[in-house]
């Protein structure tokens, strides 16, 4: 199921959000997604995204560095965190529990977050990247 919670929600991403849940699959996994949108979020990103197999939640931000992001921008991020929302649901990728840094499960292989890796060499990163613009294109 999929709730949207956000004070500001245009029409355009509600609809781009729809068509890229049935895109991905989305609406045949099992396990509830909540979207929320923020003025800005940590670190002046453009989205996070956390989760599990059965509940998966995803933050968007409105502005990055106190500029609104474009329709494109704010797209983009969905789609790419709906790329991480399938890899929860899927139980392609798990967080595990917090000890000496953060760690996940991707496809069965256990990986180590260095804050000195770049992003895009994280492979559930890799994948959401080379995605995004795939269902941007093919559902804006």
């Amino acid at each position: 199921m999929l709730y949207f919670t956000c004070s500001e929600r245009p029409k355009y991403i509600y609809d781009f959000a729809m068509r890229a849940i049935d895109y991905l699959g989305l609406d045949n996994l099992h396990g509830d997604l909540m979207i929320e949108t923020f003025s800005s979020l940590d670190a002046e990103c453009h989205g996070l995204c956390w989760g599990d197999a059965h509940q998966v939640e995803i933050a968007l931000a409105v502005r990055s560095f106190g500029v609104k992001l474009t329709k494109k921008e704010r797209c983009l991020a969905l789609a790419h965190e709906l790329v991480h929302a399938k890899q929860y649901l899927s139980g392609e990728l798990k967080d595990l529990p917090k000890g000496r840094g953060y760690e996940v499960v991707w496809k069965g292989n256990k990986f180590k977050w260095r804050s000195n890796m770049a992003l895009a060499r994280q492979p559930w990163e890799a994948e959401a990247y080379r995605l995004e613009n795939l269902i941007y294109e093919a559902c804006y």
